[in-house]
């Protein structure tokens, strides 16, 4: 893998993420600067992990030529959420819309965490279910987390 493609090892990383992931021994074996985004990505699979334990997700399959992907985990109480974006066919610079259909309507406001940007908004627990919330693409970025919790 190139290691000067850091949106590409962050994207092979979240790829695994739905399923399960392991990590080899050899991590001590690859150069710092990757070895440091692997690293923060096990730290997403962890917080991410969390989630993934009720069972409770929902897939958007890519249809031929859609711009993104995506597998969003749920708590049981459907009041946190972690939603994956991979991108498929798009380029350039785009705007996905990611819906959050299964969040319950109360609370009635959310807390979202874009994990790359370091970017946080608030929701209405109604306009995510229905309307959703937009999650930039920028030219390079292949992949996107986001955290969702009660604000």
């Amino acid at each position: 893998m190139d290691p000067n493609d850091d949106e590409l090892l962050r994207y092979y990383c979240r790829s695994a993420m739905p399923g399960t992931w392991g990590l080899v021994a050899d991590l001590s074996k690859i150069e710092e600067h990757q070895r440091s985004i692997i690293l923060r990505e096990v730290d997403n699979y962890r917080r991410l992990n969390e989630l993934k334990s009720d069972y409770l997700y929902e897939v958007q399959l890519p249809a031929p030529n859609a711009e993104a992907a995506s597998i969003t985990f749920y708590n049981r109480t459907r009041t946190k959420a972690a939603a994956i974006v991979y991108r498929w066919d798009a380029k350039g610079a785009f705007d996905h819309t990611l819906i959050f259909r299964l969040f319950a309507s109360t609370p009635p406001t959310y807390r979202i965490e874009d994990i790359d940007t370091g970017k946080f908004i608030e929701a209405a627990s109604d306009l995510l279910a229905s309307r959703g919330i937009p999650v930039l693409f920028a030219r390079e970025r292949l992949s996107a987390i986001l955290f969702v919790s009660v604000k």
